[in-house]
């Protein structure tokens, strides 16, 4: 049994969102350079193949002690803002691939300051946790089921189609989407029960995680190469996870009933999603606003057809 600790939890879950940026980092310059038309040595290849798989490795490592010193809600968007924030310096100040422009970089800094405050006002850390009181109630065993169900689905598609030369590049990123996503939220849960229960359940618990790595491995090496605007995302990925961990720290682990303060912690993840959406280039309501300047469009064609006049 691991005593909590949420200085550690807070530490590891920024280092491994740190890793892993750096992870994708490393397969990204070799690729843009040879879609650029330099030629790319092999040694250069292996090399960061081989970079990427002791950074993802070491990101396995940071998430896998991370929730196993607090809660996952609490992990969770640390490793977010982590990723957010590094993804950002790395991309937009060391690389300059990608323009962030200042209501990203904002929006950046609010899911920073917004996760500084998580820990004052989210939930406490619970020692002595009763796995199977928890996880067999009704409610927990319907949302363990659906999350199972989703993260098989998405995987067994990876696993059988070649992402990186599907027709439509929105179902690469729909299924990498729903593999990271899901993954990021079953496998913290997973570490953090495999250190509370013994016997026979936490070698189940431990084989399972071990081997979903390799999973998520694929998965990350994939999302270097098959998904054409990290700008949109990584920030839906980082929104869905913190959504997601929220559900399950509440319907899991009992993270409600030790929030220090509700409305204050809603309002935090509000903001972290408030800045997801700002860093993301997606924009939620661009159709909607297409679609009233059309009828407003249509109608102005015909009122001008009818009466010869127009409306403002």
């Amino acid at each position: 049994m691991v005593k909590q600790n949420l200085i550690f939890c807070l530490l590891f879950s920024s280092l491994g969102g740190l890793c892993k940026i750096l992870a994708t980092v490393v397969l990204i310059i070799p690729d843009d350079r040879e879609k650029s038309g330099v030629p790319v040595a092999i040694f250069t290849k292996i090399g960061a193949v081989t970079l990427n798989l002791i950074l993802q490795a070491m990101t396995s490592a940071f998430f896998t002690l991370a929730p196993m010193f607090g809660p996952v809600s609490l992990y969770t968007p640390t490793s977010i803002s982590s990723i957010l924030l590094c993804n950002m310096f790395i991309l937009w100040v060391v690389l300059r691939r990608e323009a962030f422009t200042k209501d990203m970089r904002v929006a950046t800094y609010v899911c920073v300051l917004a996760v500084i405050v998580l820990p004052v006002v989210g939930p406490a850390v619970q020692d002595d946790q009763d796995v199977g009181a928890l996880l067999f109630r009704p409610l927990a065993m319907i949302w363990s089921i659906f999350l199972v169900a989703v993260f098989t689905a998405s995987t067994t598609y990876m696993l059988t189609k070649d992402l990186r030369n599907v027709q439509d590049p929105i179902v690469a990123e729909v299924c990498l989407f729903a593999v990271g996503v899901f993954s990021s939220t079953l496998m913290p849960t997973i570490a953090r029960a495999m250190m509370i229960v013994d016997g026979i359940p936490q070698y189940v618990l431990i084989s399972i995680y071990i081997f979903v790595q390799p999973i998520l491995g694929y998965e990350a090496m994939l999302e270097s190469v098959a998904v054409p605007s990290r700008g949109r995302f990584v920030p839906m990925c980082s929104a869905g996870t913190v959504l997601l961990n929220a559900i399950t720290g509440i319907i899991l682990w009992g993270d409600w009933d030790v929030t220090k303060s509700h409305v204050a912690y809603i309002c935090t993840l509000l903001l972290i999603f408030e800045g997801v959406y700002l860093i993301s280039d997606y924009d939620f309501f661009a159709g909607h606003i297409a679609q009233k300047r059309e009828k407003k469009r249509k109608l102005i064609g015909q009122t001008k057809e009818e009466t010869g006049f127009f409306i403002a």
